[in-house]
């Protein structure tokens, strides 16, 4: 009896249409390995249309996402960047408006104070 290896099929495929040329159909075994051919991908001049037998998208933005709806995590199509060495780090920081807003109070619970007015007592007719 022989062993015959089966090949699985590809699932994820990438059409990739050039502003000129012929366009391809690109096949891929995971979601992650198209995701980072769209990558590589990111500054070509290119039309691209990732599926899977369904439909997969791709977000619009500065920071794309390629997302198989209901099937997988988005995928994010960027690397973060690492903080450089000249990065100043800081233990306090503000985000939003540059300066807080008036009237809140910043810090623990043990900072704040509150003084009590004593109550006046009604005097009896």
């Amino acid at each position: 009896m022989t062993n015959k290896k089966v090949k699985v099929a590809d699932q994820y495929y990438l059409v990739v249409c050039p502003d000129t040329g012929t366009p391809v159909v690109e096949p891929f075994s995971t979601l992650e390995e198209l995701a980072t051919r769209l990558t590589a991908l990111k500054d070509s001049d290119v039309t691209v249309m990732p599926f899977c037998g369904r439909r997969l998208y791709v977000s619009q933005g500065d920071m794309k996402y390629l997302f198989d709806d209901g099937h997988a995590e988005p995928v994010p199509l960027f690397t973060v960047p690492k903080p450089s060495k000249s990065a100043v780090w800081e233990g306090v920081v503000r985000f939003g408006a540059e300066a807080s807003a008036q009237g809140i109070a910043l810090g623990t619970p043990a900072d704040v104070t509150v003084t009590e007015e004593p109550e006046e007592e009604e005097e009896e007719d």
